[in-house]
């Protein structure tokens, strides 16, 4: 093995399998790395009690592997935990389909739940370091530009469906289509966002079709998966895709709470975010709008 780890023929098997598949499918990304890193590990970890086949690895080792400490006698994470449940499943499933097994080990094995936090608004200050951050280099527009319709309250899933023709730059607004949980509305831009589309509009076709920040034949899934992706890549870029819950429906927030302050109505900030629920907006904004006021 390339990386020294010397296995018994039944771990060589499991891990012949993963490799096997991994080529299959051209997998070598991060991803791949990490589910081949695991079932070493875990092959590692096997080889320790001397199993005779694959079909006698039981659920105890399966569920004592992904609960083992790491280095240093470290508690795993529930993320590292969940990461190596996926992988076992992964590799236990090509056993089954390579007839090893008639019953996946992993099956009923259980790991803890990460209590997700909670998505809340960017602030004003960092807003602006996004912005700073969306201005990649001299040539590229795209981040900029798909930050700048985020700001309208586009989420991820709407962005790669704007185009050219939803454009109304006289009165700074974009025609958002809406999706499954967003209804169709005006989306408004910021002086800085009207700035970043009419550079944007520099490098690419104008005609009425043309998209935005997506211009490829999917846009309901790659469209999504690329537009996402370019708006991580600036809040990884501004120092704030690590920060406690911010995620790309964070601008969405920042935008709401604008419009809050502008208008001082959670109805119009449900109906300019393209939401149906008050509850849906207050949560978006993070906002107790039925909070009384306090009596003076």
């Amino acid at each position: 093995m390339a990386d020294g780890t010397r296995l018994g023929a039944t771990t060589s098997a499991l891990l012949a399998l993963c490799d096997a598949a991994c080529a299959a499918n051209d997998a070598g990304g991060a991803q791949a790395f990490r589910v081949r890193h695991h079932v070493v590990a875990f092959c590692a970890f096997l080889d320790r009690f001397g199993f005779p086949s694959v079909a006698e690895i039981s659920l105890g080792a399966c569920e004592a592997f992904i609960r083992s400490e790491r280095a240093r006698d470290e508690v795993p994470s529930v993320r590292l935990m969940r990461e190596r449940r996926t992988a076992l499943r992964f590799v236990f499933r090509l056993a089954r389909q390579a007839g090893l097994i008639a019953v996946d080990p992993t099956i009923d094995i259980t790991v803890p739940r990460t209590p997700p936090s909670p998505v809340r608004p960017l602030t004003d200050a960092e807003i602006g370091r996004a912005r700073a951050a969306a201005l990649w280099n001299l040539s590229d527009t795209r981040r900029a530009a798909a930050w700048a319709l985020a700001e309208t309250t586009a989420r991820t899933s709407e962005l790669p469906h704007l185009r050219f023709a939803d454009l109304d730059l006289a009165n700074a607004r974009v025609w958002i289509h809406g999706g499954k949980t967003t209804a169709p509305r005006w989306g408004h831009f910021t002086d800085w966002g009207v700035t970043q589309i009419r550079r944007r509009l520099t490098a690419i076709d104008t005609a009425p079709g043309t998209g935005l920040v997506y211009q490829g034949r999917n846009p309901t899934d790659a469209g999504q998966v690329a537009t996402c992706t370019a708006i991580v890549d600036v809040l990884r870029r501004a120092g704030l895709a690590d920060q406690p819950g911010v995620r790309p429906g964070s601008i969405a927030g920042w935008a709401g709470r604008q419009i809050l302050t502008e208008t001082g109505h959670i109805d119009e900030v449900a109906r300019r975010l393209g939401v149906s629920s008050l509850d849906r907006a207050a949560a978006l904004i993070d906002f107790d709008w039925q909070q009384p006021e306090p009596v003076t």
